[in-house]
């Protein structure tokens, strides 16, 4: 049986749109992905000045997902270059830094970490991202 630390969340104050994935650190921290940033909470999550807001640039942010307090990933579709790529974003304690990308993904709608990757799922392919630094991989599914 797994189980998981009670939290509540007050998505309809987080400033910057609808949460689109939530993930619960062993430990209780609480980490959320909205189209444009991703948050954290350490505690009083049901309170919207508890939440610190990380804007991520030409990023539209699809999940977070972690193995730990010191493993937790956002991924989204990046668009700086007129290339869907996915971007991995990790959070260092205080902040949120870009790792790097999977190279023409398209859309990114989620991930999950195992295995020292971050495994980033996307239109009919699925993403690897080798930590700590990359490359990334992609695979394709038809």
């Amino acid at each position: 049986m797994i189980a998981f630390p009670r939290c509540a969340v007050a998505v309809t104050n987080l400033s910057a749109g609808v949460v689109e994935s939530l993930w619960v650190s062993p430990g209780g921290r609480v980490f959320a992905a909205t189209r444009f940033g991703l948050y954290d909470c350490q505690a009083n999550c049901t309170q919207a000045a508890s939440w610190r807001f990380f804007s991520v640039p030409f990023t539209d942010m699809a999940g977070v997902c972690g193995a730990s307090e010191n493993e937790v990933f956002g991924v989204g579709t990046w668009n700086n270059t007129g290339s869907l790529d996915g971007a991995v974003w990790k959070f260092g304690g205080t902040g949120w830094t870009k790792l790097g990308a999977v190279p023409s993904t398209g859309l990114v709608y989620g991930c999950t970490v195992s295995g020292g990757a971050v495994f980033v799922a996307a239109t009919g392919q699925l993403g690897r991202f080798d930590l700590p630094s990359g490359p990334g991989v992609l695979e394709s599914f038809d």
